[in-house]
């Protein structure tokens, strides 16, 4: 998808290149092999495939965040890898855990947590629903290991955005 717009006489253009993709997590194996998992980038020859070094991490611990428009509650249990949605009733969803559902490879930490949760960024919004070609209502969670993503607050499905 391309944007652009007029600013003061100047055009800025923005291009968004997304890589969309569904898994079964039932058929899912973890920890998945190199090459398996999505994103997985092979070194350069003559280079070892060595894990990178850990990220001094901080331990898991439970967060909460309640989306404004929805009403839907969510909530990061202590493991740090668990996301449970709650509707404003009390209700139960969805508990999903993204970074095994969405077979994301580790990332400058063997085992990311979810750190950070906040309301997504209308442009990647709307990046993803050109993509999907369907409406989504989601909210933005980050990884200690500088990944993150957009998840749907009607399903829990996890829309991995990129990584530092």
């Amino acid at each position: 998808m391309n944007a652009s717009w007029k600013v003061r006489g100047r055009t800025f253009a923005v291009a968004f290149a997304l890589g969309v993709f569904s898994l079964n997590a039932a058929q899912a194996s973890w920890p998945p092999a190199p090459g398996e998992c999505v994103g997985y980038i092979p070194p350069p020859p003559g280079v070892t495939d060595k894990p990178l070094p850990l990220m001094a991490g901080n331990p898991a611990k439970p967060l909460a965040y309640r989306d404004h428009d929805s009403g839907v509650s969510f909530y990061v249990e202590s493991d740090g890898r668990h996301l449970a949605a709650i509707s404003s009733d009390g209700k139960l969803l969805w508990v999903r855990n993204p970074f095994v559902d969405r077979r994301l490879c580790p990332y400058r930490n063997e085992r990311p947590i979810i750190v950070r949760i906040e309301p997504a960024n209308p442009f990647e919004i709307n990046a993803l629903e050109t993509n999907l070609k369907r409406k989504i209502q989601g909210i933005t969670i980050w990884f200690d290991s500088s990944q993150f993503g957009i998840v749907d607050i009607r399903t829990g499905d996890f829309f991995f955005m990129g990584q530092n």
